[in-house]
């Protein structure tokens, strides 16, 4: 059988990808990252939905704004914890509110930035045949292990901070494995080249990202 719209073959019973609702294709993103992670993003990236990589990055936004919110006010609530760089930051001299609009729109903003600049390296240095929106899912799948991070370190944050931080780190570690391994699905095929798109890609990103905050500082 074949899908009525865009004419893809389906198994007996399959949902084609371009039926199927925003909300299923979320849980089935969040289950597989949670289970197959480097199959999920495979996946995805092969068949790339470009309003479910935004919905997945809004989300992720939001999170980190109310992870950052939560980190910086708990920070300053426990006494048994004094001792933390984000405190002394201008953060910390913001109204919550203003922090959490900030925050958004930063992450949201260096989202779109990385994957263009992988977008970029992919294809202008090493040949890849990606285009953005292919790039765009797999940095948005990739970001899913973060939100789950970020939500549970925003909840454990009135309880241990520590342990807060340790969840951020994890989540994005975990972010940055799934996309290194995702940058195999990307047209490119040279596995040697890999490492050096993931470098040079995140040494731009570096940059942008050091200027980013020296803006936001000054």
């Amino acid at each position: 059988m074949y899908c009525p719209k865009c004419g893809k073959k389906l198994k007996k019973g399959e949902v084609c990808a371009c039926q199927d609702k925003i909300t299923n294709k979320m849980t089935r993103i969040v289950k597989g990252i949670l289970t197959k992670p480097i199959t999920t993003i495979k996946e995805n990236t092969k068949e790339t939905n470009f309003n479910v990589s935004l919905v997945l990055t809004l989300i992720m936004s939001l999170l980190f704004s109310l992870f950052l919110v939560s980190y910086i006010h708990n920070s300053c609530v426990f006494d048994s914890y004094p001792v933390n760089l984000l405190v002394y930051s201008p953060y910390f001299y913001m109204p919550f509110v203003k922090t959490f609009i900030v925050a958004f729109i930063v992450m949201y903003a260096l989202t779109f930035a990385y994957a263009g600049i992988l977008y970029l390296v992919n294809t202008i240095m090493f040949k890849g045949t990606a285009n953005y929106e292919k790039v765009y899912s797999l940095v948005a799948n990739a970001s899913v292990i973060l939100s789950i991070a970020l939500l549970l370190g925003t909840l454990i944050a009135f309880v241990n901070v520590a342990f807060t931080e340790i969840l951020f780190v994890l989540g994005a570690i975990l972010m940055i494995l799934y996309l290194y391994h995702g940058i195999k699905f990307l047209g490119n095929e040279d596995e040697n080249t890999y490492g050096y798109i993931f470098v040079i890609t995140s040494l731009f990103f570096y940059i942008v990202l050091t200027v980013t905050i020296a803006i936001i500082y000054f």
